[in-house]
């Protein structure tokens, strides 16, 4: 039978791990955030840059 000290260890170690999955997940959601950006920003500097076009403004 499992003491109570290492039913509390586990839960810990549970809890941890779900945190850092959270952690994790969210740091993808914002790479992936800042790459679009970045892929939008690269988009209007090419249309900005053809011959002929006015900048918007």
């Amino acid at each position: 039978m499992e003491s109570n000290a290492d039913f509390a260890l586990d839960q810990m170690l549970q809890r941890a791990a779900a945190s850092m999955l959270t952690s994790l997940e969210s740091a993808v959601d914002v790479e992936q955030s800042l790459a679009e950006l970045h892929r939008q920003a690269a988009e209007q500097q090419a249309d900005a840059d053809e011959p002929g076009r006015t900048p918007a403004r």
